[in-house]
């Protein structure tokens, strides 16, 4: 996969901090992922997206994952998708992990 000079930098110290990728640290790498897109690029929605799929493949196939990697691996990439998009939709309020319960005054 060919990244541009920025990406390729992101990618080498991401690959570096998590030389031992595991599905729980998508979390912590996706908004990493999201500043340089929103830094660097000019890309929107559905190409934004296409973009951190691709950097987090990128990501599973040079980091040594849980367990054999010819089984792992694929199972992770197949993932990725989905978890994506969940996390941004709980990020942009659309789905709501915790209910705040308050007084119906106080909390809007």
């Amino acid at each position: 996969m060919s990244f541009d000079e920025k990406t390729n930098d992101l990618l080498n110290d991401i690959i570096a901090e998590y030389a031992e990728f595991d599905l729980e640290d998508v979390v912590k790498i996706l908004p990493k992922i999201i500043i340089h897109l929103d830094l660097y690029s000019q890309k929107g929605g559905l190409e934004q997206r296409e973009s951190i799929i691709k950097m987090f493949k990128h990501i599973v196939d040079k980091t040594d994952g849980p367990g054999d990697d010819t089984l792992f691996d694929p199972i992770i990439k197949r993932l990725i998708p989905g978890m994506i998009d969940l996390l941004i939709e709980v990020d942009k309020g659309k789905i709501k992990l915790r209910n705040k319960k308050c007084l119906k005054f106080i909390c809007k």
